[in-house]
C-alpha cells in the first residue's frame, strides 16, 4: 500500500481478530508514530520490517478478544 494509506490502516489492524501484514512502498515517522500510539492504548504488538524512508513490511498480532466487548466492563 502506499505510505498515506499504511497509516490508516494501524488502527482497524490492531481491532481485528487475528494477526495482520502487510507492505508499504514507505516506512514514514507518521506510520512510526501511529504505531507507537496504538500500542500505548491497546494490547498490541507490532513488528517492522525495514527502515524509515524505505519500503516495509508491518505485522500485528492482537490480543485474543474472544467475545470481550466494552459493554462487558462493570462501570
Amino acid at each position: 500500500v502506499d505510505p498515506h494509506l499504511a497509516d490508516q490502516l494501524i488502527l482497524p489492524l490492531a481491532l481485528a481478530a487475528g494477526p495482520s501484514a502487510f507492505t508499504t512502498s514507505q516506512i514514514t515517522q507518521h506510520l512510526l508514530t501511529n504505531i507507537w500510539v496504538v500500542e500505548q492504548f491497546l494490547s498490541v504488538h507490532f513488528q517492522i520490517e525495514g527502515q524509515e524512508g524505505a519500503p516495509g513490511r508491518v505485522m500485528v498480532t492482537p490480543v485474543n478478544r474472544s467475545n470481550h466487548t466494552l459493554m462487558d466492563e462493570e462501570v
